[in-house]
């Protein structure tokens, strides 16, 4: 049951992962173990740098000269807001001297940090759970962190409004490799008495029964924010989250932390154009928490059929030969995949056939949308063939983006169609709004060509 203090205590978890990333100093260990030696700490000062990743400047006076110093899995931290842990440490430089007076640097980067993490008790760098707090797709997921009932008067008039907020029931699957995924609500009020601000997104939480490296948790959560952007058109970013370490002991709250792999938009990568349009697909469309399991499963498996639909939200607009070629790619990847074991996969339908296999797959959702699958199956092919091979061709790009798009939009069909178990995602993806005027405009070019 969550108390007043447990409720003050993660307000300031959430304050101390801000005042770590707007710059912070302190004593910096490489190794956990040697945590608490003061002979082994290397002072230092940590801040979020202007394209989203956190560096890490540390003085080592008893630097070697011409040593290597191999890369930490993670790197501990006192500084004044608490302890941390840096994650996903990336790159080091190391800086040593000769004599004189200058003193040995070291410079990591880290994509990533656990804010208050309690250093005295762990054991390890390893996680029992990992979450990730995603506001604004209650609806999507079919799930609410509050709910308002207001009370009128005699006449009809509101008088008062009651806000009741609680964690949903969370809703559970188990994944490979032991890992197990949970869907459920977070929630926490902020605020004086007369301006209380309510925080109630849709958290996701992978977890293990025996500790694991992070980076074989996060995985999943990307999988989960790549359908999200799939939905919602635009790369959907976590707002936070909240992880339990492997500790001797349990603890009263769970520690906060911070990813850049789920909570920075790089530059260039396309935000949602609305997080309240509706989407194109729900979380029930693809059957729900369990759907959602074999969403990830799918992305574990098959990353090179699922990658490039993601890699537009997630890594940046492409240019439209690029985008064409990697979704060509993709569908040939998925259609060869299955030749051994479906009949719809080895099917001879002539110039074109890793596309015109898929749609005849899909079947009549897509039919509708393009208007002459096979055309369009032709056409495409062959635009990817031109792009490919004869790089000299001359080429309208306005037409490549429109086949680009419209083959993103069958590989999205028929992946979220396995997963579903149903045809039901082609249907509702190809009668979108959000690709109204794509089916439109692809229609009118099969026609003029």
């Amino acid at each position: 049951m969550l108390t007043e203090r447990s409720i003050l205590s993660r307000l300031a978890s959430m304050s101390k992962l801000t005042d770590l990333m707007d710059g912070a100093i302190g004593y910096f260990w490489t190794a956990l173990e040697d945590f608490d030696s003061l002979d082994q700490a290397m002072p230092g000062h940590v801040r979020l740098s202007d394209d989203g990743d956190l560096v890490l400047d540390l003085l080592d006076p008893q630097g070697a000269p011409f040593r290597e110093i191999p890369l930490p899995s993670s790197i501990a931290a006192t500084t004044p807001v608490g302890g941390a842990l840096f994650l996903d440490v990336r790159h080091g430089r190391l800086a040593t001297t000769h004599g004189g007076y200058r003193v040995g640097t070291r410079t990591y980067r880290a994509h990533g940090v656990v804010a208050g993490a309690p250093l005295r008790s762990l054991r390890s760098d390893g996680f029992l759970d990992v979450s990730a707090f995603f506001p604004g797709i209650a609806r999507w997921a079919g799930v609410a962190g509050s709910d308002t009932t207001p009370s009128k008067d005699d006449q009809g008039r509101l008088k008062a409004l009651a806000i009741t907020v609680q964690a949903a029931e969370s809703r559970g699957q188990d994944l490979s490799r032991g890992r197990r995924l949970e869907l459920s609500t977070h929630w926490q009020v902020d605020g004086p008495e007369d301006r209380r601000t309510i925080y109630a997104p849709v958290e996701f939480k992978i977890s293990v029964s025996r500790p694991a490296k992070w980076t074989d948790l996060v995985p999943a959560l990307q999988s989960i924010q790549g359908l999200l952007s799939l939905a919602y058109d635009g790369l959907v970013v976590a707002d936070g989250g909240r992880v339990r370490m492997d500790t001797d002991q349990p603890l009263m709250e769970s520690p906060t932390w911070w990813t850049a792999r789920l909570m920075r938009r790089p530059d260039g990568a396309r935000a949602p154009r609305s997080m309240t349009e509706i989407p194109n697909f729900h979380l029930g469309t693809i059957g729900g928490i369990a759907g959602l399991r074999r969403w990830i499963e799918l992305t574990d498996k098959h990353p090179r059929a699922t990658g490039p639909l993601m890699a537009r939200h997630r890594y940046g607009t492409q240019n439209v030969e690029t985008r064409l070629m990697e979704i060509a790619a993709a569908i040939e990847y998925w259609v060869s995949a299955h030749r051994r074991s479906a009949q719809w996969a080895r099917r001879s339908l002539g110039k074109g056939s890793f596309a015109a296999n898929l749609a005849a797959r899909v079947g009549n959702p897509f039919a509708e949308f393009v208007g002459d699958p096979m055309k369009w199956s032709r056409k495409f092919w062959s635009t990817n063939n031109l792009l490919k091979h004869e790089p000299n061709s001359e080429y309208d790009g306005y037409e490549v983006s429109l086949l680009a798009d419209t083959g993103a939009v069958l590989l999205q069909s028929a992946l979220l169609n396995r997963v579903a178990r149903t045809t039901v995602p082609a249907r509702v993806i190809c009668d979108s709004h959000r690709y109204y005027h794509l089916g439109a405009k692809i229609r009118e070019l099969l026609l003029s060509t």
